[in-house]
Protein backbone atom coordinates (compact mmCIF):
# COMPACT_ATOMS: atom_id res chain seq x y z
CA UNK A 1 0.00 0.00 0.00
CA UNK A 2 1.39 3.82 -0.77
CA UNK A 3 0.83 6.77 1.06
CA UNK A 4 0.18 9.63 -0.65
CA UNK A 5 2.19 12.66 0.28
CA UNK A 6 2.50 16.16 -0.83
CA UNK A 7 4.08 19.19 0.12
CA UNK A 8 3.91 22.74 -1.12
CA UNK A 9 6.84 25.36 -1.07
CA UNK A 10 5.90 29.24 -1.56
CA UNK A 11 8.51 31.12 -2.45
CA UNK A 12 8.47 34.05 -0.48
CA UNK A 13 10.15 37.22 0.11
CA UNK A 14 13.30 37.45 -0.32
CA UNK A 15 14.38 33.58 -1.33
CA UNK A 16 16.92 33.02 -3.91
CA UNK A 17 16.92 30.46 -6.35
CA UNK A 18 19.76 28.61 -4.04
CA UNK A 19 17.54 28.24 -0.64
CA UNK A 20 14.69 27.38 -2.63
CA UNK A 21 16.81 24.37 -4.25
CA UNK A 22 17.80 23.35 -0.27
CA UNK A 23 14.34 23.28 0.91
CA UNK A 24 13.15 21.31 -2.31
CA UNK A 25 15.95 18.45 -1.14
CA UNK A 26 15.51 19.10 2.09
CA UNK A 27 11.73 17.67 2.59
CA UNK A 28 12.82 14.88 0.03
CA UNK A 29 15.34 13.46 1.94
CA UNK A 30 13.53 14.03 5.00
CA UNK A 31 10.69 10.90 5.31
CA UNK A 32 10.14 9.72 1.77
CA UNK A 33 10.27 6.39 1.00
CA UNK A 34 9.52 3.66 -2.03
CA UNK A 35 6.16 3.45 0.04
CA UNK A 36 5.50 7.04 -0.69
CA UNK A 37 4.03 8.48 -3.95
CA UNK A 38 4.93 12.12 -3.15
CA UNK A 39 4.11 15.34 -4.98
CA UNK A 40 5.34 18.36 -5.05
CA UNK A 41 3.54 22.27 -5.07
CA UNK A 42 5.92 25.11 -6.05
CA UNK A 43 4.56 28.99 -5.81
CA UNK A 44 4.93 31.83 -5.50
CA UNK A 45 4.39 34.54 -3.05
CA UNK A 46 1.81 36.92 -4.35
CA UNK A 47 0.71 40.35 -3.00
CA UNK A 48 -3.25 39.85 -1.83
CA UNK A 49 -3.64 44.02 -1.23
CA UNK A 50 -2.07 47.02 -0.68
CA UNK A 51 -2.27 46.42 2.69
CA UNK A 52 0.02 43.09 2.40
CA UNK A 53 3.65 43.19 1.85
CA UNK A 54 4.71 43.72 -1.89
CA UNK A 55 6.50 40.93 -4.19
CA UNK A 56 10.39 41.38 -3.93
CA UNK A 57 10.78 39.90 -7.30
CA UNK A 58 9.30 37.62 -9.37
CA UNK A 59 10.19 34.36 -10.22
CA UNK A 60 10.72 33.43 -13.90
CA UNK A 61 8.81 30.60 -15.91
CA UNK A 62 12.53 29.24 -16.90
CA UNK A 63 13.06 29.25 -13.23
CA UNK A 64 9.89 27.72 -12.02
CA UNK A 65 11.10 24.76 -14.94
CA UNK A 66 13.75 24.62 -13.20
CA UNK A 67 12.47 23.51 -10.20
CA UNK A 68 10.43 20.99 -11.80
CA UNK A 69 13.42 19.30 -13.08
CA UNK A 70 14.79 19.40 -10.21
CA UNK A 71 12.59 17.87 -7.96
CA UNK A 72 11.13 15.50 -10.52
CA UNK A 73 15.10 14.24 -10.51
CA UNK A 74 15.03 13.62 -6.71
CA UNK A 75 12.64 11.60 -7.24
CA UNK A 76 8.98 13.18 -6.56
CA UNK A 77 6.33 11.64 -8.89
CA UNK A 78 4.50 14.85 -9.35
CA UNK A 79 5.53 18.53 -9.15
CA UNK A 80 3.40 21.30 -10.11
CA UNK A 81 5.64 24.62 -10.11
CA UNK A 82 4.49 28.12 -11.60
CA UNK A 83 3.80 31.15 -9.50
CA UNK A 84 -0.21 30.53 -8.87
CA UNK A 85 0.12 27.07 -7.28
CA UNK A 86 -0.84 26.19 -4.34
CA UNK A 87 -1.04 22.84 -2.48
CA UNK A 88 -4.15 22.06 -4.32
CA UNK A 89 -3.72 23.01 -7.61
CA UNK A 90 -4.40 20.15 -9.80
CA UNK A 91 -4.45 17.67 -6.90
CA UNK A 92 -6.66 15.85 -9.05
CA UNK A 93 -4.59 14.59 -11.69
CA UNK A 94 -2.23 12.78 -8.82
CA UNK A 95 -4.91 10.98 -6.68
CA UNK A 96 -4.85 6.99 -7.99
Amino acid sequence: KHTHIETQHTITLGDLQEQTLTDISSIHYHGMSSSFIATKAIGQYLQPSKKHLPVSRFVSPEEFKEYETFALGLGFRHVESSPLVRSSYKAHKHIN
